[in-house]
């Protein structure tokens, strides 16, 4: 019997190809597309929870009463927290800025090495491939380093017990252990580490490593059953024993390890939009095959009723109905796993993530969707059989039988959901690419055109003091370059400043402090940048008085309350005493990050002898020359790497190319969940019109004319996609409402954007149900009548 019915099914499906055609693609892509965008967003998920410990690890952090927790942390924090709190049984500090050049007779490598407790070792379960790890961070001047170093350095050799040279320092290190490369799911990146003790002498400067300073992450280990919750009182009594003066309104804030890539990329909107995308699309597949299914049973209740008269019992009926089902979702489902085995790298690349599937990820991925598909061939399977097969033969034999008002309802309720869910990925698709042109095009509050940054690190160069002087002279040497505007240098520039925050005291009322980000630049920085001034001006090297000056941003000056800086000092209250800091100048509150951050308050500070970013302001047309001129600087230089540079303003319109990369996504799948809910109308609106073909060429008869036949075919249609969008419009306004508040800086919601995702759907329905309305429209009555 079951010969028969795959006999049967193959003739049926061949003899509605077309049908069967548009069933294949509209569930195939479905499936395919969702099973793209749940590996991203597994892939998002997780991270960090590799580690056999992970529901125990958290991240030190800070906060302000009522602000939001910034997650670095004081350098004696972590140790202190171990010392001081029983339910902390492991922490570590995870530092490390220098990044040397290190060499063996095999290679040279340029990495960061990161500082670490030697809990880091049994805190996070990275794979040691040789030596032993957490005697290597116990153990002066040893490295671990990742298993792609090693083969950098010593090729396919052994690397435990052989020596490294820094370049130009020529300090020696033995490599301790070698681990394995990271997973690119780990939110901790890094290929060389060390233990604490081998800290560089400025980390051991008491005034860098103190109780005042906040620049470090680090991370705690909880017992099992503890959490952050249970600790706030011991929390807060470090911070009033520990702490600097004045900074004893700041809290310790623990963060979930498994929390920590969202917050520290700040895409938690990104992927939670990205998820609803998935489920909306394969709803809409699913949708539209049970849809698809339940039309064509009314045009096969003559086949129906004929097998019953030839001895068919409705058991039988049913079963071709659910093998017919299953076999095109069944070929459904290994099409879609086509498209994914070729889209996997493109979607790697899209979106900058290594997905790293095993067989057992492919086994289970392929196993829960021939489940999903199984559950959608029975269920659409069902609920035709068993309406086709309860009509009466005399019925059936002239063609009648309905569905009924049920029926009817449930498969105009399953339009309306497609073509709700289709207006919501229209008007979030919509919302994004408003969001990211708003935050590309919004004023900076400095001419960011026409500004190359230089990165300079001065491990590159064998006498770095030497060639930072050096540098130091384009200052006055590119006056005479055409086309260069002004040069300045700075630890930071727009895009790259970094998280270090200090608490700072008006001299004046000592009582209340503000938490500030820090900052260091040239004299002549802020008009390099084109950052102008509300009060006051910028440094000036040939003022003394200005090595211990300062110029705060505007947000600052009113956070402190000040009308104005005249007279004004800001105590500089480390562990060493209070140090005034006079301030000679309020910028405008430029943006220095992206905008989907708040403009903090800022202080400024001159810098000395050492600087990462080299600033330059040229004329338009002028980049080649500039390029060029700067490309021969430093070839005399001879640093250990090529030219690093970038545009300002081209570094933060990449800032958003993860919203751009979203937006992009979300508008492909938004057609593709548009184009499959218009694939299944199209084939819904043949079954139903196809039904009606008697009473269209009568009326034809009659004199109706094809606009009239048209706008009566059409109405019921175009009024299911006006209930699709009351019902779309609140749901989708809310969530992308939910969205914007992920953005310091937003849009708002224009009821224009709406009505164009409505518009939009209702261009789509127009087209789907107008093709088939004016093929029968035009057909001759005389054939209509005839096969009556």
């Amino acid at each position: 019997m079951i010969q028969d019915h795959l006999k049967v099914s193959f003739r049926n499906l061949r003899k509605y190809r077309a049908y069967t055609l548009i069933n294949l693609l509209g569930l195939s892509l479905g499936i395919a597309a969702s099973v793209l965008l749940f590996l991203v967003v597994r892939f998002e998920r997780s991270f960090d929870n590799f580690h056999a410990n992970s529901a125990q690890l958290y991240v030190v952090g800070e906060s302000e009463a009522g602000g939001k927790p910034y997650f670095q942390s004081k350098v004696p924090l972590a140790p202190k927290l171990k010392e001081g709190l029983p339910e902390v049984v492991l922490s570590t500090r995870y530092g490390g800025w220098d990044s040397p050049w290190l060499e063996t007779n095999n290679g040279r490598v340029h990495e960061v090495i990161k500082l670490v407790d030697p809990d880091f070792a049994l805190m996070f379960d990275f794979k040691v491939k040789e030596g032993d790890f957490q005697q290597t961070l116990s153990t002066k001047d040893q490295l671990a380093i990742t298993e792609t170093v090693a083969k950098k350095l010593f090729g396919f050799e052994p690397a435990v017990g052989r020596q490294v040279q820094e370049s130009q320092s020529k300090k020696t290190w033995l490599v301790g252990a070698v681990l394995e490369d990271l997973p690119s799911n780990s939110s901790m990146q890094f290929d060389v580490l060390t233990g604490w003790d081998n800290r560089p002498e400025w980390l051991r400067d008491p005034e860098m490593a103190n109780w005042y300073n906040t620049f470090m992450p680090a991370f705690a280990m909880l017992e099992s059953g503890v959490t952050p919750e249970k600790i706030d009182d011991k929390l807060a009594k470090i911070v009033a024993d520990n702490f600097a003066n004045k900074q004893q309104d700041i809290a310790i804030a623990l963060l979930p390890l498994a929390a920590y890539r969202t917050v520290d990329t700040d895409n938690a909107s990104i992927v939670n939009l990205l998820a609803i995308v998935a489920v909306i699309i394969v709803s809409i597949a699913s949708v539209n095959f049970i849809n698809m299914a339940t039309a064509q049973a009314l045009v096969r209740i003559r086949e129906v009723t004929i097998r019953k008269v030839l001895g068919s019992n409705r058991r039988q009926l049913i079963s071709q109905f659910i093998i017919e089902s299953l076999m095109v979702n069944f070929l459904a489902a290994a099409l879609a796993w086509l498209v994914v085995y070729l889209m996997l790298p493109g979607l790697e690349e899209r979106f900058s993530i290594e997905l790293q599937l095993t067989t057992l990820d492919y086994f289970n991925l392929i196993g829960v969707s021939l489940m999903f598909v199984f559950c959608v061939g029975l269920l659409s399977g069902l609920f035709p059989s068993f309406y086709a097969t309860s009509i009466k033969p005399k019925e059936g034999l002239n063609g009648a039988g309905s569905v009924g008002k049920s029926g009817d309802v449930v498969r105009k309720s399953l339009l309306v959901f497609q073509f709700a869910a289709s207006i919501f990925m229209m008007a979030g698709t919509l919302v994004v690419w408003k969001q990211i042109q708003f935050m590309k095009e919004q004023d900076l509050n400095f001419a960011d055109g026409q500004l190359l940054a230089i990165s300079v690190n001065s491990e590159n160069f064998s006498d770095s003091e030497k060639v930072l002087k050096r540098i130091k002279l384009w200052q006055d040497d590119y006056k005479a370059v055409p086309g260069v505007g002004s040069v300045s240098f700075g630890y930071n520039v727009p895009g790259r400043y970094w998280d270090n925050y200090n608490r700072l005291t008006d001299k004046d009322d000592t009582q209340n402090g503000l938490h500030m980000k820090q900052a260091y630049v040239a004299d002549n920085y802020f008009e390099t940048l084109g950052v102008k001034f509300v009060e006051g001006r910028s440094f000036d090297r040939i003022l003394a008085s200005d090595s211990n000056a300062a110029v705060i941003n505007k947000k600052a000056m009113e956070a402190l309350g000040w009308e104005s800086i005249e007279g004004k000092y800001l105590c500089d209250g480390g562990e060493a005493g209070c140090t005034l800091v006079k301030v000679v100048g309020v910028t405008e509150d430029f943006h220095y990050q992206s905008l989907k951050n708040d403009i903090e308050p800022l202080m400024h500070y001159p810098i000395q002898d050492f600087f990462n970013f080299v600033v330059i302001r040229f004329e338009p047309g002028k980049t080649q020359e500039v390029l060029a001129r700067v490309e021969a600087d430093w070839r005399e230089l001879q640093s250990y790497e090529g030219l690093d540079y970038f545009f300002v303003d081209q570094e933060f319109a990449a800032m958003y190319a993860e919203q751009e990369r979203i937006g992009f996504s979300a508008a492909l799948f938004s057609i593709l969940a548009l184009i499959i809910a218009s694939l299944g109308l199209f084939s819904v609106a043949s079954f139903m019109i196809r039904r009606k073909r008697k009473e269209i060429s009568i009326r034809k008869v009659m004199g109706a004319s094809l606009s009239e036949l048209a706008v009566s075919l059409t109405k019921g249609y175009l009024l299911l996609v006006a209930i699709a969008f009351v019902i779309a419009i609140p749901a989708s306004y809310y969530l992308m409402d939910n969205f914007l508040q992920g953005f310091a800086y937003h849009i708002a919601l224009d009821p224009a954007i709406f009505v164009a995702a409505g518009g939009l759907v209702l261009l789509f329905a127009l087209i789907s149900v107008g093709l088939i309305v004016l093929r029968a429209a035009k057909e001759n009555p005389v054939l209509a009548l005839r096969d009556e």
